[in-house]
Parts: C-alpha cells; sequence; structure tokens
C-alpha cells in the first residue's frame, strides 16, 4: 500500500488528528504547498510528516492537554460517531438524522448511546449541548485561523 499525504484546507491539530487515524502518513494545508516534495521524501522512508502550519498547533495540544475543551473525549468517536455528533449539534432529531444519513432509527439510537458512554454522558439532551458546544468551538477556531472566511 502506498503512504497517503492529506492535503488539506484545515489548519488544525484535530483535522490533522483525523487524517491521521484515517491512515495518512502526512498531513500538511494548502499554505504547507512549498513542503510538499520534503513531505513526499519523508513519507517514502517510513517516516510521518506535519506540515509547518499545523506542527506547533499538536505540539500545543500534546503538551497542553485539551484545555479544558473536551476535544480529546471527541477524538474518541469513530467517523461515523463525528458525523453524527456533528448533525446533532445542528439541531436534527433522530428520525431527521435517519433520513439523512439513509440508516434505521434504530441505528442512530445506538450510535448515540455509545457517543454518550464515550463521552460520560447521561442522556440525549446533554449529548445536543455537547454537540452545540463543540460545533461553536470549531466554528470559532475557523474564524480565528481566517478571519477573512467568514
Amino acid at each position: 500500500m502506498s503512504p497517503i499525504l492529506a492535503l488539506s484546507e484545515h489548519a488544525d491539530a484535530f483535522s490533522a488528528q483525523r487524517a491521521f487515524r484515517a491512515g495518512a502518513r502526512a498531513y500538511l494545508t494548502i499554505e504547507d504547498a512549498p513542503e510538499l516534495l520534503r513531505a513526499f521524501d519523508e513519507i517514502a522512508t517510513g517516516h510521518p510528516y506535519v506540515g509547518a502550519s499545523v506542527l506547533p498547533l499538536i505540539l500545543s495540544n500534546f503538551a497542553g492537554g485539551s484545555k479544558g475543551s473536551g476535544s480529546s473525549d471527541i477524538n474518541s468517536l469513530s467517523n461515523r460517531e463525528l458525523e453524527i455528533f456533528s448533525f446533532i449539534g445542528r439541531g436534527l432529531s433522530v428520525s431527521e438524522l435517519a433520513s439523512e444519513l439513509n440508516v434505521s432509527i434504530k441505528t442512530i439510537e445506538t450510535h448515540q448511546m455509545r457517543m454518550k458512554e464515550k463521552l460520560a454522558l447521561h442522556s440525549a439532551a446533554e449529548l445536543r449541548q455537547k454537540a452545540r458546544e463543540w460545533l461553536a468551538r470549531s466554528a470559532l477556531n475557523r474564524i480565528r485561523e481566517d478571519p477573512e472566511a467568514a
């Protein structure tokens, strides 16, 4: 299998971590394009590579923890759970989610149950609140990264 290099518009540690968890060996943002050849050289020799725009954020998260944001809890969610979590944060109901994702209501309920366990939450209301807060923080972080995109 060939090594995977992820090129993204998202300059945040969370996106980089998700890419590595999905199998990427390198993570660069568009701003890191001049580093592309070096990244290819590194992953070709079996070493992971992170672009200069994201590396300080990853190191900061690693050294300082999640700063009380709960992002480390969110990292425990699978990709599908994260997708459902973000829809919950946008206010979709269980039946709307099931319809949107073409799955049964029971499947959504099972994902919700697993997310509540992973996030140490006790109710659907707590899950909704955490999802809303996470979406708000994500949007705020993106605005901080690129104020002109707002």
